[in-house]
């Protein structure tokens, strides 16, 4: 079910559908507290019918192209967030659907040819949109508390439901645009009703131009009940990211920006925190396919019973397209964090790396990787440096059908933040490994097969598991 780390770094845009491409002159992640589970399914119930109730609606749009400089290339590369992607990646709500991103039916996609357009035609020429969405899927996981000794394995069944509205620039997101989501993913455990739950994810994201300046802003809440990685068991998590950007075009090579973050990550039952980030940093264009740039961090991260960690960052960050196939970001530097409680100083080299290649049409490999400070959620007194990899290979089959593999690994290195942390040499070792096979319908359905393995391997007793879990999905959007 729940699918977050514990905090975010960098969230230029922390949506569920974090952007970090390249455009054309280069463009530029305890135990079970509340209602009873009769309570759940009323709520997961009622969700689902208000969204099959509704309909698509829009008006025609005045189309506009992508301009790279909007945004430059993001604050900081696509960030890999502890735990692969997403803490408990694969254990995550049900993913978000996306129409843009679906591979085109060839027999939807004929031509009208000045006849009545097909609902994918009328619906990619509209400036704004109402898009409803439904999930239903059934897996089964092996290791539901993801324990140690004595897993415990259920039959679930994902029930899903939330809406998108868009309006403006919301595809190619260069000019004036809104957006709006959000989803309610239920629970139903077979063998175990009473750990029944519900998730909610609110995603609100939108960006204003003016001659020389653009504002951006993204804001996003997720509820999350269920496993949770670091927590290492059923848990409940409330996670509130805020950030506000500020973008200065000096030139027509060179542009600045300004941002603060706020990152409010709420363990009822755990250790909470608290993050203040500011960044301040500009970008170079040399030529149209190398950018490079410079930013500067300053942080707060509140921890509770563990006072405050102060940082600051510098960092040099580089965008490199070397042609529509190929694409490159990284961004890397320094971190010097000092740790009121103890007064104790660190420096660590930080990083995030992402780049794509697409040899062919229909194929896709991808390669992330990061490093970073976060807080942790159960050991009193303590962060981690987490370092981790992920490697990606997709590739669609008759314009209907894909195949996709997640391969993941991260490291996770523990140290005292205070006088009476405990557990301080803890060290973890994820790994996880995720193939799929989807197949589009008209582009208003994809049906999804998944098999997914996780294990962590702990030097602290109880906190390595293995999980295996295999499952499917339909995916349906009005």
């Amino acid at each position: 079910m729940q699918g977050s780390r514990s905090h975010v770094h960098s969230a230029p845009a922390r949506e569920t559908e974090t952007r970090g491409l390249l455009s054309a002159d280069l463009n530029l992640a305890a135990q079970r507290k509340g209602y009873s589970s009769m309570k759940k399914s009323v709520v997961l119930i009622g969700s689902l019918v208000i969204c099959w109730t509704q309909f698509l609606h829009a008006q025609s749009q005045n189309p506009i192209s992508m301009n790279p400089d909007a945004g430059g290339f993001q604050a900081n590369p696509p960030s890999v967030t502890p735990g692969g992607f997403g803490v408990n990646t694969p254990i995550g709500p049900a993913p978000a659907y996306n129409p843009e991103g679906q591979p085109a039916p060839a027999n939807e996609l004929v031509p009208s040819y000045g006849g009545k357009k097909n609902v994918i035609e009328e619906a990619t020429q509209k400036l704004w949109r109402l898009i409803f969405t439904v999930q239903a899927g059934v897996y089964w996981d092996s290791n539901i508390f993801i324990s140690q000794d004595h897993p415990i394995g259920d039959t679930v069944i994902q029930l899903a439901g939330g809406f998108s509205f868009e309006i403006g620039d919301y595809r190619n997101q260069s000019n004036n645009f809104l957006t709006l989501k959000y989803l309610a993913t239920g629970y139903i455990y077979t063998g175990r009703p009473e750990e029944n739950g519900v998730d909610q994810q609110v995603v609100f994201h939108g960006q204003y131009r003016w001659d020389r300046i653009t504002l951006q802003s993204n804001v996003a809440f997720s509820y999350l009940d269920g496993p949770d990685r670091l927590a290492g068991t059923f848990t409940t998590q409330y996670l509130v990211d805020g950030l506000v950007r500020v973008l200065y075009d000096y030139s027509d090579k060179t542009q600045l920006h300004a941002e603060f973050e706020q990152i409010t990550d709420i363990y009822p039952s755990q250790i909470s925190s608290y993050e203040y980030i500011g960044r301040l940093g500009a970008d170079y264009l040399i030529t149209p396919k190398i950018k490079i740039g410079v930013e500067g961090t300053l942080g707060d991260l509140q921890i509770e019973h563990s006072g405050d960690m102060f940082y600051g960052q510098g960092r040099l960050r580089v965008a490199y397209k070397l042609t529509e196939k190929l694409t490159f970001l990284a961004s890397g530097g320094f971190e010097v964090a000092h740790f009121s409680e103890n007064d104790d100083t660190k420096v660590l080299p930080v990083f995030d790396v992402s780049a794509q290649w697409s040899p062919f049409v229909g194929t896709t490999f991808g390669l992330s990787a990061f490093r970073n400070i976060f807080a942790s959620p159960v050991e009193v007194g303590n962060v981690f440096t987490a370092t981790g990899v992920q490697a990606t290979v997709s590739q669609t089959f008759f314009q209907r059908l894909s195949a996709a593999v997640f391969v993941g690994y991260e490291n996770d290195q523990y140290k005292g933040a205070t006088r009476n942390a405990v557990n301080t040499s803890r060290a973890d070792n994820y790994v996880y490994v995720r193939p799929n096979l989807t197949y589009s319908i008209g582009g208003w359905c994809n049906i999804v097969l998944y098999y997914q393995f996780n294990h962590n391997d702990s030097n602290l007793h109880g906190a390595s598991f293995s999980d295996h879990r295999i499952g499917g999905q339909v995916i349906f959007a009005f």
